[in-house]
């Protein structure tokens, strides 16, 4: 019998209009055949029809285990599929457990109950500091006002 755990691969894309992006897929198995405008998914031995002209998938341990290359690094996103990408780790934010993944920061907590305990009402454990929330904050709202399309 064999049993096919499920790996972690990061897909860098440019699809069939030219935009370039990023995503994570957790599956047992991603590759691809060629399709109308280069190549299409196949995910788990099942063509999934979502064809691009470069779809290249890249076992990975973890969400950016693996440098993204910068004209892949854009915020156009086809998706993000399940949690054995997830990078383990937690920081508290505003009251709340982050995945480090969310913004990039420290992951000062190995486990979401280790976060949770000590993060409680208003962050009671190691948090991120004001200024660093602030610079997310700022990071975002320039986001909000960018053109991805």
């Amino acid at each position: 019998m064999t049993i096919n755990a499920k790996q972690c691969y990061l897909l860098l894309f440019k699809n069939c209009i030219d935009q370039m992006g990023h995503s994570y897929y957790c599956v047992e198995s991603a590759t691809t055949v060629p399709g109308s405008c280069g190549v299409v998914q196949v995910i788990n031995g099942i063509n999934t029809g979502v064809g691009a002209k470069i779809l290249n998938f890249i076992p990975v341990s973890q969400v950016g285990a693996y440098p993204i290359p910068p004209e892949y690094s854009t915020r156009y996103d086809s998706g993000y599929y399940g949690a054995c990408c997830d990078s383990k780790q937690y920081d508290c934010i505003n009251g709340a457990c982050t995945n480090k993944s969310t913004y990039n920061t420290p992951g000062l907590y190995q486990t979401l109950s280790d976060c949770e305990t000590a993060c409680g009402t208003g962050c009671s454990g190691k948090c991120i500091s004001n200024s660093d929330w602030a610079q997310i904050e700022n990071l975002s709202g320039q986001l909000k006002s960018r053109n991805c399309s």
